[in-house]
Formats: C-alpha cells, structure tokens, sequence
C-alpha cells in the first residue's frame, strides 16, 4: 500500500543519467556567463572547451567571449577535460563515464563507463585469483563492494599523453589505462602501491613521467620500468586535489591553502606559503614558466618562480572556482557561477 501510495502521488521515475542525453538549456552566452555550472575548462587549438553539471558542455571560438552548447549522449556531471591537440579530446565525470570528441569538440561519443568499468576490473582480479596472486580475492571484494549500488564510482580526473595512451583516475582507487585511443580499457587498481583503496583525486603528466594526487599526503609516481604508481609520501596528512609543475619540479595542491613542493620528482617535499587558506580546485603550468591556481573560495593565485612563491590576482567576480585556461596575458576561470576572463599582466 505504502509504493501504492508514493506512485499515486506522481514520484519520477528514475532516469539513468548514463542513458539520457543532456539536456539543452535555453541559455543565452551572457546567462551562461554568470550563471553556468561549470568544473573544468580545456584548449582545443585555439578554441576554449568547458563541460559542468548534467552532461554540460559548451565551447568558445572567441577566447570566452561568446559560448554556446553542443548535443552530449549522457547528463551525468562531467568533471574534467582535457584535449591533445586540437580535434581530439576527452572528458570524465560521475557515474565513471569517460567521452571523446575527434572534431573539437562538435561532437561527442561514450566510450566507457561505470558498469563497464565494474566488468573490465573483476576480470582482471578474476584473472589474478586464477594465477594465484594472493592479494587478488581481496581486490575482487572491494570491487564488488564499490560498485554494489551500481555505477556509483566518479572519474575525477584523466590524462593523456597523446591520441592513444592515456588514464583515467577517480574515487576509491579508481584507474583505468588505454592504450589506444579509448577505444578498450585495463584496469590498473593493483598497481598503485597504496595502503588501501585511496580516492585519487588528479592525475598530472609532468616532465617525463606521471604523477596522481591522491589522500593521506600521497603522491604517486609512475615507474614506467615497473609500470606501477610508487607511492611518495609528502607530510602533508590531507588530501591532494591538483597539480603541476615543469621536469623535476612538482607541486601539489590541496585543503586549506596547503601546496607541497618537490625539485627531485617528488624524493622529498617542503611546504609552500601560498597565503590563502582556500582549498585548490585546479592548476595550471604555463609556457612561459608559471604556476596558475585556484581555490574554492573564488581566489586566483600566480607563481612567477615554479610554485615556490604565489601571489593573489585580482579577478572581475569572486566565484567558486573549478577550473582555469590560459591564452597569453589572459586567464579564462569556470565554476560554479560560470565563466569570466582576469589579466594576468600584472602577474609577471
């Protein structure tokens, strides 16, 4: 009687976000200006590509100018972009679900997502319990616990290091590798030398290697000899949500203004003062030397020497801030207030 009542009283159905496409908003560019709900902004080329919340994804021709929105074949958030050159790019987000665009971003098609991922990692654990790898039941059980409820698993982050070889990382341990174009994917759970199933948080090609930013203070390195994340702890105890640098010099970035340095690919780390008190939301390593950054409480931060001093830019509107771009002097910001351009003039 009691479903009786609660279907009489007109409750949705649920709509499996990874099976409707995006909705098209009627929204003007000056109304997604102030008020899109953005997380991440890429380059593609010249052209300027943000996604957000329920499958969101707009482009830009004019430097942010102008935006407008292209069909997209799920509506879960989308977290995190990023193309290889100018047609091929790939975006991430909730419900594990990973697209790729090869013409700029025009046009978008699934290419992974939560269940398949769930299939693709008890395989592969099923697989080391058949070759005796004493670990492997237990890896098979925490699978199976994270994806109980369904597809609940988001990828928060993705790198590629061109058109075929990439990873995606997310919550719980979350890590996905391809190596050709997407197209299929292997799981790499067991090969982060974690002390558990940490959420990892970024995922950052820095130099000549792959660094994952990840809880506890862990920094993760990729020994491509091995091909296994090493893990190398900071002293920092809270988590890592970005980063960034240039060869051996990485920085970290997490809660509360905290920001770890490293000039020997992460062997050992000292504290930055970055003088905010904003957890970092997203970074980003120019051509030209420096370090952008931004925070939850709507501040842009600019080192001028790689992450060993930061200063704060002054921007248009105080925002959550989720993600940045950058075009000579000028910085395109996203977040949840939608997007704005700051000069970066004055940070040289």
């Amino acid at each position: 009687m009691a479903v009786a009542l609660v279907a009489h009283a007109g409750t949705a159905a649920f709509v499996d976000p990874l099976q409707a496409a995006a909705p098209i908003d009627a929204m003007t560019s000056d109304s997604l200006t102030s008020s899109g709900q953005l997380s991440a902004i890429a380059k593609a080329g010249t052209r300027l590509v943000a996604v957000g919340l329920r499958g969101l994804i707009v482009l830009s021709d004019d430097q942010g100018k102008n935006w407008r929105q292209v069909p997209v074949p799920v509506s879960s958030d989308l977290l995190a972009v990023q193309f290889v050159s100018p047609s091929k790019g790939w975006v991430v987000g909730q419900d594990g679900v990973v697209l790729h665009s090869d013409d700029g971003g025009e046009h978008w098609l699934r290419q992974f997502e939560g269940n398949a991922a769930h299939a693709v990692a008890v395989a592969h654990f099923q697989g080391l319990i058949k070759a005796g790898e004493p670990t492997a039941e237990q890896a098979l059980n925490d699978v199976e616990l994270n994806y109980a409820n369904g597809p609940e698993q988001a990828l928060l982050d993705l790198w590629f290091e061109d058109e075929q070889h990439g990873f995606v990382v997310g919550s719980f341990g979350t890590l996905f590798a391809t190596d050709d174009g997407g197209a299929t994917w292997q799981c790499w759970m067991d090969r982060v030398e974690a002390p558990e199933l940490l959420h990892l948080n970024a995922i950052r090609g820095i130099g000549a290697t792959v660094y994952i930013a990840s809880e506890q203070g862990f920094v993760f390195k990729l020994d491509r000899q091995q091909q296994r994340f090493m893990a190398h702890e900071t002293g920092y105890p809270g988590s890592f949500f970005s980063l960034a640098g240039f060869g051996n010099t990485v920085v970290a970035f997490g809660l509360l203004g905290n920001a770890w340095h490293s000039v020997d690919g992460g062997d050992s780390w000292k504290k930055v003062e970055t003088g905010t008190q904003g957890s970092f939301t997203s970074t980003l390593a120019l051509d030209d030397g420096r370090l952008l950054a931004v925070t939850r409480t709507g501040q842009l931060l600019v080192s001028a020497d790689q992450g060993q001093h930061f200063s704060a830019v002054a921007i248009p509107r105080p925002m959550l801030l989720t993600g940045l771009a950058a075009t000579g002097d000028t910085a395109t910001l996203v977040g949840l207030g939608g997007v704005q351009a700051a000069s970066l003039t004055v940070a040289k």
